[in-house]
């Protein structure tokens, strides 16, 4: 392995976790490679919920107003029973900061932070390794 290649971490997985991870860390200074045995992103559109403990992770790293121009906000959850509304829940509730929790295909998280990744860190996603 050559010196430009040694890194601090090694991340095994380029979802939204892996992906996250490796942009706060490269961000900081960290070496870091991501690795994931898919050839790409997510390419299904697999539903993402990002509550309120995930969305002020995304905020303090500069990006929520990114997400929220891919994403749908979802304030309130209605549970029925046939026709019959049988309750809600009010998200609002759950966080006066970020009152909502969002909606956002998987595919388009993972392509958002691969994007940051390689436009604001010198590291880089390698697909289809092991």
């Amino acid at each position: 392995m050559q010196d430009s290649e040694k890194v601090d971490v090694l991340i095994v997985g380029a979802g939204p976790v892996g992906m996250f991870t490796a942009l706060q860390l490269a961000r900081t200074g960290v070496r870091v490679k991501v690795i994931d045995q898919e050839w790409g992103s997510a390419s299904q559109s697999y539903a993402c919920a990002l509550f309120p403990p995930v969305l002020k992770a995304f905020d303090q790293g500069g990006f929520l107003p990114s997400l929220l121009a891919r994403g749908r906000p979802v304030k309130t959850v209605a549970f029925y029973e046939g026709r019959l509304r049988r309750g809600e829940i009010n998200l609002a509730r759950l966080s006066p900061e970020y009152p909502y929790l969002l909606l956002i295909p998987q595919n388009e998280l993972e392509n958002l932070l691969e994007d940051l990744i390689e436009g604001q860190t010198q590291c880089k996603v390698k697909w289809s390794h092991r």
